[in-house]
């Protein structure tokens, strides 16, 4: 009896695996990015950043190749259609520059990046001007997008996030080729740039000095100005679809259920095993 049960039961699980639709086939990505960040313990906004930009690369088909190795070479660089500097604060090498102006995308994401390589010619002329700030503590203000620049054309017009709030040195608006993409109420209430863009060479930069506390990166809405940022970077024609198919993880859901099924038979078989009677029908 109790050997049927287990035959049966089994039938039922292969039978329903056969039936399951494979995972989908790894396509083809829109844009690679390499993406570095911090190598810090305990380190909760990278993590963060880690997990979102994961989240955002299933959802959109964009591959994300994270690394804490902040050496880069012309070598390294080769494959990739941008790179994300998130929270970065020095590397070595300066590469960057001239892979950049070749026709690549650089986003510089938080205030640690944009600040990067302080005594470097070459890394200011990408990322057009430094900030500084007075007060380190995060709160949330209101940040206003313009949405005439190719990367903010999918961003939503204004949305709020908790952050650490930084004030370029030089108003990004008063450099010759750089456009301002984005505000927030700074000292006084007046509008400070929080957000720019430029083209250098063929190249293409993105910068933004938010994205320095862990709430930004659980934000919606500055991830979507992140990745209209990296879409504009990195020079791609892929328009940018919602791949709803891609978002989970590559574990079949449908598989996950039959498992579920399979414990449910696999406990009704235990069950007769050890008592000898059958399980009462629910």
């Amino acid at each position: 009896m109790v050997r049927r049960v287990v035959l049966s039961a089994l039938t039922l699980l292969l039978a329903l695996l056969a039936g399951a639709p494979a995972a989908a086939a790894e396509e083809k990505p829109a844009f690679t990015v390499l993406m570095l960040t911090p190598d810090l313990p305990d380190d909760i906004v990278s993590e963060r950043a880690e997990q979102a930009t994961a989240i955002l690369g299933r959802t959109y088909g964009v591959r994300f190749d994270v690394s804490h190795d902040t050496a880069l070479t012309p070598e390294r660089l080769a494959g990739y259609q941008a790179v994300l500097l998130a929270g970065v604060t020095s590397f070595s090498g300066d590469a960057l520059g001239a892979w950049t102006r070749a026709g690549h995308g650089l986003v510089i994401a938080g205030a640690g990046s944009v600040n990067a390589q302080p005594a470097e010619t070459w890394y200011e002329e990408l990322v057009g001007t430094r900030v500084s700030t007075k007060d380190q503590s995060a709160e949330k203000r209101d940040v206003t997008v313009y949405p005439s620049h190719p990367a903010t054309g999918k961003s939503p017009s204004s949305f709020d996030v908790i952050d650490t709030w930084w004030t370029p040195s030089t108003d990004p608006v008063d450099l010759p080729g750089f456009t301002q993409l984005a505000t927030y109420p700074g000292p006084g209430g007046k509008p400070t740039t929080s957000a720019w863009g430029h083209e250098l060479d063929s190249g293409r930069v993105f910068v933004t000095s938010m994205g320095n506390d862990w709430e930004a990166w659980g934000e919606g809405d500055f991830l979507k100005l992140l990745r209209g940022g990296l879409w504009w970077a990195s020079g791609t024609s892929e328009p940018q679809l919602q791949r709803t198919d891609q978002a989970a993880p590559a574990w079949p859901y449908v598989v996950a259920f039959v498992l579920w099924i399979g414990a449910i038979v696999v406990g009704g078989v235990i069950a007769v095993t050890r008592t000898g009677r059958p399980v009462p029908a629910a």
